[in-house]
């Protein structure tokens, strides 16, 4: 999650369909820049000891199956940039580490989160299912689930799922019940519960959203179930885009802050530019990239020189395509001179006291932190999972974010100082906690890396001392 609103300099740039960024004045098409997203908070290779993983930067879900005597796996994730961070379940990994980390599996499923983070704060997650023996051994599943959009003709056995959503459904509620009351759920990354119906919001971005859906038994045996669910996007005629897309988008001398959940940009520059170049950089370079229907090539760096702007409203589509036919769209509405006053109405935000209401998106209000979704109301009671960040956060009943100690339904949490829920090895307060892969505290003993802890009622690490006639070391593991 980027807290900082980015104020590109000299640009009024307002994201036409889902989201407002700040308004400023002009792009300048000489010298400014600003930071755009890249691919610095990707994977380069991910692989893991005992099964291969046919690895692609842009895909995040991985599924293999290890046999039932393997109880370790060594996974290795490295970065694109060096200077990213890399955590595996929690816990940094890096190049004195050779970016591996030794992950002790259960039986039956095991889900095993990659996150990658770059220097700006920007991340992505990548999940891995790895099935320890025969995932129908666990004998744990889920007896339904229901979507209040879409279809979706569940089968306990089933896995994956593909559904369609209308471009208008920005949000669908999941119902997802275990065939054990005993048993937890998880959706998207939230822990639900029979109090809460086992029911959980998400909000979809368009085009294609995965959706983990995971059962777990009191014997920590789990199943994972993949929602598919693709919103249309009928926005300038362009539906059902897919999951490929740009890295940046440059005016001249000046990029666009674009995200990956919008496709339509509205962007206003000085009356007296007739001709801007536009460089529009793909994520992989092996996308066919395509400006107002010329085609640019990597040798020409993705740019198109010389663009000729009338004055007023100028359309300019970015397309782009990769070997396998998918296939994304982007639209700038150039406005040379005035902008029209109505455009911010066509995004349906709505207004209050002349300012855009903002939506699906970060707000700060009384030095506070709050979520608020598509009708601009903010987010209270509920867990919130952040896409963009990869993390999940708190709004409570105020609508503020939680930081800090968190207890909720009986469990504890721990939110850092950004909101982000925290899982594995925490140092809090010059204390050591372990927090689970749902960012619950544990308490007792926990093996981790092939060494036992013991973890206080309090939850902090017990170290340098006996435990029931166990001898814990100064790191806190027994002494064998």
């Amino acid at each position: 999650m980027n807290k900082n609103i980015k104020h590109i300099l000299l640009v009024l740039f307002v994201i036409s369909s889902y989201s407002v960024i700040e308004p400023v004045k002009y792009i300048n098409l000489t010298n400014s820049k600003v930071n755009a997203e890249t691919t610095s908070f990707y994977l380069k290779n991910l692989s893991m000891s005992d099964a291969d993983i046919d690895f692609d930067s842009d895909k995040t879900y991985y599924s293999v199956n290890v046999d039932d005597s393997v109880n370790e796996v060594k996974i290795t994730a490295k970065p694109k940039s060096d200077d990213a961070e890399v955590q595996i379940n929690g816990d940094v990994v890096d190049l004195s580490d050779k970016y591996r980390k030794l992950v002790d599996l259960d039986d039956g499923e095991n889900v095993i989160k990659i996150e990658v983070v770059n220097n700006e704060g920007k991340s992505k997650t990548y999940t891995l299912i790895v099935t320890r023996g025969n995932s129908n051994s666990a004998e744990v599943y889920l007896s339904g689930i229901k979507l209040n959009n879409g279809i979706i003709n569940f089968q306990k056995e089933t896995k994956s799922y593909d559904i369609n959503v209308k471009s208008n459904i920005d949000k669908i509620n999941i119902k997802a019940t275990p065939e054990d009351k005993n048993n937890t759920i998880t959706i998207d990354g939230s822990p639900v519960t029979e109090d809460d119906g086992y029911e959980q919001t998400v909000y979809l971005d368009k085009g294609k959203n995965e959706i983990i859906v995971q059962v777990e038994n009191k014997k920590e045996k789990k199943r994972s179930y993949k929602l598919n669910i693709t919103r249309e996007d009928d926005s300038n005629g362009i539906q059902a885009q897919d999951n490929i897309y740009l890295d940046f988008i440059k005016l001249s001398d000046a990029e666009l802050n674009i995200t990956k959940a919008e496709t339509l940009y509205n962007v206003k520059v000085k009356e007296t530019v007739e001709l801007i170049s536009i460089h529009a950089e793909p994520e992989n370079n092996k996308y066919m990239v395509e400006i107002n229907g010329d085609a640019v090539e990597e040798s020409e760096d993705y740019t198109k020189d010389d663009v000729r702007l009338h004055e007023g409203k100028n359309e300019i589509k970015i397309k782009i395509e990769d070997l396998s036919g998918k296939k994304r769209t982007y639209v700038l509405n150039i406005y040379r001179g005035e902008m029209p006053a109505n455009v911010n109405d066509a995004s349906n935000t709505g207004s209050k006291n002349g300012e855009a209401t903002k939506i699906n998106q970060w707000v700060q209000k009384n030095n506070n932190w709050q979520y608020n979704d598509a009708t601009g109301q903010p987010l209270k009671n509920t867990w919130f999972y952040d896409r963009n960040a990869g993390r999940s956060y708190y709004l409570k009943a105020d609508g503020n974010m939680s930081t800090g100690w968190l207890n909720l339904n009986g469990s504890w949490y721990y939110l850092n100082v950004s909101g982000a829920r925290q899982s594995g090895w925490q140092l809090i307060n010059n204390e050591w906690y372990y927090f689970d892969s749902e960012g619950k505290m544990k308490t007792g003993w926990i093996l981790d890396n092939s060494k036992y802890y013991y973890l206080q009622v309090n939850g902090s690490m017990a170290k340098s001392a006996t435990i029931k006639g166990y001898k814990l070391g100064a790191d806190g593991a027994w002494i064998k």
